[in-house]
């Protein structure tokens, strides 16, 4: 059964709208912004396709905008929603936190959830989005930039093959030129980790956009690059039971922020000998911290007497 995206209807009924309406110069394509507005607030998507028609690189390149801009306001809203509940502890003092594991709480579920609206959600098929994505691919036009960094690369003669532009190129079409640039350039570091050159390089550019990191500055770029080689330098110098797949821990991770995954990443190294499956450790790890940050599971310990 095909995974599923939840976005508020109120949302997909506005880019329904925008792309009909004629004031963008290219489609708003839902494959290409559905992740990244679903992990924002209602009034935050809202608000980005709001201001399409009056930005005119917006509306000449809306997909690409709306990626950008959700990431920022995905950003404001975590750092708000921390200072909220930094607040709500400085009055209630430290509260006990008990994760409820064996209960799947979709976002959106717990009363107030801002980001579901009214209206209810659309649920989004994951194949259609990769069909949108893939459409995505194939209109994108290279940069010069990254193209001329991925001869370099192969000029060098570092990777055990050459990358092909025709398996690469609609892939880190997707990414801002800080972000396709990072990831060369950490597949040029860790060269003598990569079996598979186009796969990986394929792979990892569709698990960064899809994470609505595609678009990122080159700041965040450099941040977003010291994650990757964490993560292969686990795979090189800790022995678990699996290897980590670089595209599905991105994924797993993505909802958090950066010191908030790097420090996931560092227990999962202190645990390695007892644990059994990595990357479901990793989601489990993942989950606890976006729900200690959201504040889910206060008060759900009382009376249960769990340990």
């Amino acid at each position: 059964m095909a995974a599923k995206v939840k976005l508020s209807k109120k949302v997909t009924d506005r880019i329904r709208e925008l792309n009909q309406s004629g004031e963008l110069v290219t489609e708003l394509r839902l494959g290409a912004v559905a992740r990244q507005l679903s992990q924002i607030s209602v009034e935050g998507a809202l608000q980005i396709l709001d201001g399409l028609s009056d930005i005119e690189a917006a509306r000449a390149d809306p997909s690409t905008f709306v990626c950008a801009a959700a990431a920022e306001i995905a950003k404001q809203e975590q750092e708000g929603e921390q200072e909220a509940e930094q607040g709500e502890q400085a009055e209630q003092g430290e509260q006990a936190w008990q994760p409820e594991y064996a209960e799947e709480q979709a976002p959106g579920d717990a009363d107030g959830d801002a980001w579901q609206g009214a209206e209810g959600t659309e649920e989004l098929d994951e194949d259609a989005l990769a069909e949108e994505r893939e459409a995505l691919e194939a209109s994108g036009v290279l940069l010069a930039s990254v193209k001329q960094r991925v001869l370099a690369l192969n000029k060098k003669g570092t990777l055990c093959s050459s990358l092909d532009l025709e398996k690469v190129q609609g892939p880190l079409t997707l990414l801002s030129e800080p972000v396709a640039l990072q990831l060369l350039r950490d597949v040029e570091e860790n060269a003598d980790m990569v079996d598979k050159p186009n796969h990986l390089v394929a792979d990892a550019a569709r698990k960064i956009f899809e994470s609505g990191r595609g678009q990122i500055d080159s700041q965040a770029a450099t941040i977003f690059g010291k994650l990757m080689r964490r993560i292969r330098w686990i795979n090189s110098n800790v022995s678990l039971a699996f290897p980590l797949h670089m595209g599905n821990v991105l994924d797993i991770l993505q909802p958090l922020e950066h010191d908030s995954a790097l420090q996931v990443l560092k227990q999962l190294v202190e645990q390695a000998e007892e644990i059994e499956a990595p990357q479901r450790w990793l989601r489990v790890a993942a989950r606890r911290v976006l729900e200690r940050k959201n504040g889910k599971g206060k008060g759900k310990g009382k009376g249960k007497g769990k340990g």
